[in-house]
């Protein structure tokens, strides 16, 4: 993924699924453009279009 709007610095992801099967993609991020800004829990959904996984961020409304 790459940086969108104030978030930089997405890494260190995992996946989970929900009891309906919903994948996600949980990361954390920093909130500074040169990354030592404070690291913020982020949270996106994410899926397959055929063999391609898509996942739906950095999106900073998925912020915990």
């Amino acid at each position: 993924m790459a940086k969108r709007g104030n978030l930089v610095g997405v890494g260190h992801h995992s996946f989970v699924e929900d009891d309906i099967g919903q994948l996600y993609c949980v990361y954390h991020c920093h909130e500074s453009l040169n990354g030592m800004g404070q690291r913020q829990v982020c949270i996106d959904k994410a899926y397959f279009k055929g063999d391609e996984l898509i996942i739906d961020g950095p999106n900073e409304e998925a912020e915990l």
